[in-house]
């Protein structure tokens, strides 16, 4: 009798990548990180690995992939075995993800080399391979019995590998993630950063590149430094600083409760698959998504709440589920020669005929300046647009006539949790469609035009706030209210995103600017930290404030100054044993104090 083989290759495991790039922004809605061959049109080189066969014979090739356009296919790709492909096209299926099968495959023993190589440049997916001499079938959903055989064909314990204690956990490595992080360590904790993406800075990161607004200044300016490379110093300053460890490519997924405090979150990293236990005291959730409220049951504040609600003058007169939705970057070049791009009708009939390229961000390198890299023209082909007017009151005539990234949004009404894939390829699907349109209409004018960048990690809006002990409304930044525990100031218009577009469902329908009077507001202490959670605090776009606040204080530099503040409060937490509500109670002027270091200058 033949000895039972079964072999799971995870994608992300594959020892060289070739032109295929690590996807971890999905893990929660497909149950894992996975392989992307992200080309704009041109085939990418093939990703290499390399498996034991035990024995010569033959063998059920599965690949768990997803035809992201089930009517077109535009992502196919091929599986290789010692250079040769197996009989299958992939990624065809018109299917989401699934497991795809190849049979007859004849496997010599020994290693033997697997490549992905794909056919298009259109964003071939790949997320695992399976090979097994057996009829059974691989289970497909990420829920837990597919992970638990996932787990089981690795060798990953099933109980996550424990690490080091921490005083202070900080979750989400965006700006706000990275000001708390610093400033926990150097207020003495001993700090654990986990983040789920390759780079830290989110919507500042190199993967998407936008440039901080807001209240800027201080550790924000430092640590969102824009370097050569388009990376930021964040990283490099972090690693350097005592007592911070920074865990990148570690995804959250749980957390663990006692006594209505966290005590650790459970992660995996999305590269080896293998699990990790945090253990920590204090916890900062600057995921941008309140995710440990939302894995801890804590109290969340969803949608937007109606005008009166709170008597918010933008708010709309009933409230509903609709929240920012999220943003793909992108950039044309012209080039010396005219440039061939395949026919694309799948990306057509989403950009209808839609054809204007503004709105595009420029390379992402302090060779180019500090920025901001975002919100520049494009090639155009249609009527004469009315130019925009900037009115005493900042607001904007004729405003949809800007040339601003976030005007390419869409996901408003979608889960903001589990369709973010969608999103994402709904929008490659615009801007891919857009950017024929504009070449087709104009050849003689746009024939050298070439699409040079198009982002793969989406730009995220805000979409979910904590309940915090206080809940920040338009009116207390419009009325710059006196809070007793004011702590942080913000600044910044209102900005607030609407859909509606009758046409072109990937464009916003409607964008408002609301100035005010051009003067910073303060933020109070209780919209930082969970009012259900003992020791959970918050920075960045997800703080206690309603939908009309948050618009503003989204702004990536706010959430960092919210990070510093909260990475302060979080090393006084630690020190008393006692919880940011107490914090605020009996030890205000200690954390204000602490503070001021970090402020208009650099602590350093």
């Amino acid at each position: 009798m033949k000895k039972r083989t079964e072999i799971l290759i995870e994608a992300e495991s594959f020892k060289q990548y070739g032109g295929w790039i690590l996807e971890s922004q999905f893990v929660d809605e497909m149950g894992s990180a996975y392989l992307l061959a992200h080309g704009i049109g041109e085939p990418v080189e093939d990703a290499v690995t390399v498996v034991d066969i035990p024995a010569t014979g033959e063998y059920r090739l599965w690949a768990r992939t997803k035809d992201w356009v089930p009517d077109a296919h535009p992502g196919t790709f091929q599986i290789l075995a010692d250079g040769k492909p197996v009989d299958k096209i992939f990624g065809a299926s018109g299917k989401g993800w699934s497991w795809e099968l190849a049979e007859h495959v004849i496997l010599p023993a020994g290693k033997v080399k697997i490549s992905l190589h794909d056919l298009t440049g259109f964003e071939g997916r790949c997320d695992a391979i399976y090979i097994t001499n057996t009829t059974i079938v691989p289970i497909d959903q990420p829920d837990p019995a597919g992970r638990r055989w996932r787990e089981r064909l690795l060798q990953i314990p099933e109980e996550p590998e424990k690490m080091d204690e921490y005083d202070v956990i900080v979750v989400g490595g965006g700006i706000p993630g990275c000001c708390a992080a610093y400033t926990a360590a150097a207020s003495g904790c001993r700090v654990a950063l986990l983040h789920e993406m390759a780079y830290l800075g989110g919507n500042a990161s190199a993967e998407v590149g936008l440039t901080p607004e807001g209240r800027t200044g201080g550790l924000v300016d430092r640590l969102s430094e824009r370097l050569e490379d388009g990376d930021i110093a964040a990283a490099r300053i972090l690693n350097e600083t005592e007592n911070c460890d920074v865990f990148l490519l570690e995804h959250v997924y749980n957390t663990h409760l006692n006594n209505g405090k966290i005590v650790s979150v459970d992660s995996v990293n999305v590269k080896t698959n293998r699990k990790h236990r945090f253990c920590g005291k204090t916890f900062i959730d600057c995921s941008g998504r309140a995710i440990l409220g939302v894995l801890s049951g804590a109290a969340t504040l969803e949608g937007q709440e109606s005008n009166s609600d709170f008597n918010e003058s933008l708010a709309p007169q009933k409230a509903d589920d609709m929240h920012h939705g999220d943003t793909v970057l992108f950039r044309t070049e012209m080039q010396k020669e005219p440039v061939e791009f395949p026919d694309v009708p799948w990306a057509v009939k989403v950009a209808k005929d839609y054809s204007d390229l503004s709105g595009q961000i420029g390379r992402v390198t302090c060779l180019c300046g500090r920025g901001p890299y975002e919100n520049l023209p494009g090639p155009y082909v249609g009527p004469v647009k009315l130019r925009p007017l900037r009115r005493p009151d900042g607001g904007w005539d004729h405003a949809m006539n800007l040339p601003k990234s976030h005007f390419w949004e869409y996901g408003q009404w979608l889960d903001p949790y589990m369709c973010k894939e969608e999103i994402r390829d709904h929008l490659f699907c615009a801007i891919i469609g857009t950017y024929v349109n504009v070449r087709k209409k104009n050849p003689e004018k746009y024939s050298c035009l070439k699409l040079v960048h198009l982002g793969n990690v989406l730009a995220t809006g805000a979409f979910r706030n904590y309940l915090g002990d206080y809940i920040l409304t338009e009116n207390d930044i419009r009325e710059h209210t006196e809070f007793p525990d004011a702590v942080v100031e913000n600044a910044g218009a209102f900005c607030l995103h609407y859909p509606g577009n009758k046409k072109y469902d990937f464009r916003l329908g409607n964008w408002k600017w609301v100035e005010r009077d051009f003067k910073p507001y303060m933020v109070p202490f209780r919209c930082l930290y969970a009012a259900d959670i003992e020791n959970l605090l918050c920075a960045g776009k997800h703080i206690s404030a309603t939908h009309i606040a948050s618009s503003t204080v989204k702004l990536i530099g706010n959430g960092g100054h919210h990070g510093v503040v909260t990475g302060i409060a979080a090393s006084l937490c630690v020190k008393y044993g006692i919880s940011p509500r107490e914090l605020g109670q009996k030890h205000f002027a200690e954390l204000k104090a602490a503070i001021e270091p970090f402020g208009e200058y650099d602590p350093k």
